[in-house]
């Protein structure tokens, strides 16, 4: 009785660390997120998780789609919002007056920016792009 009793506390163990094994870590890295306006703008949210996988929440058609992407491709993206520094721009683009134009956000890996008025080039490739990552794993 007692060897069965050590032969199942045995196995409870191995099967708990077993499990913390599979989950892997899962960090939001990036996000791009489209606010709604009173017209008929495209309002979502699109999320990058460090594993590899991603979803995108339409709002507008209320509905979710999950896809995969490469890290490696990603890596350009990181290394171009280094560039840009987000942190520095901050809300600088944002002008909370405007009522109908869409807030467009971006957050990589803690930093985020908001704009509604017109940024520079660099910001909107950045945007594109990250949004192009979600488009091309359909």
């Amino acid at each position: 009785m007692r060897q069965i009793l050590i032969i199942i506390i045995f196995f409870s163990l191995s099967s708990c660390s077993t499990l913390k094994n599979i989950e892997k870590k899962r960090d939001v890295i990036s996000y791009i997120h489209n606010s709604p306006c009173n017209g008929t703008c495209d309002f979502y949210k699109i999320i990058f998780y460090s594993d590899g996988t991603g979803v995108k929440y339409d709002k507008t058609k209320n509905k979710e789609t999950y896809f995969k992407f490469s890290l490696s491709d990603f890596k350009e993206i990181l290394l171009l919002a280094d560039n840009i520094e987000l942190s520095k721009i901050g809300n600088k683009y944002y002008n909370r007056g405007l009522q109908d134009i869409q807030v467009k956000t971006i957050f990589i890996n803690g930093k985020s920016i908001k704009f509604n008025e017109d940024p520079p080039f660099e910001i909107i490739q950045l945007y594109k792009r990250i949004k192009k990552i979600y488009y091309e794993k359909l």
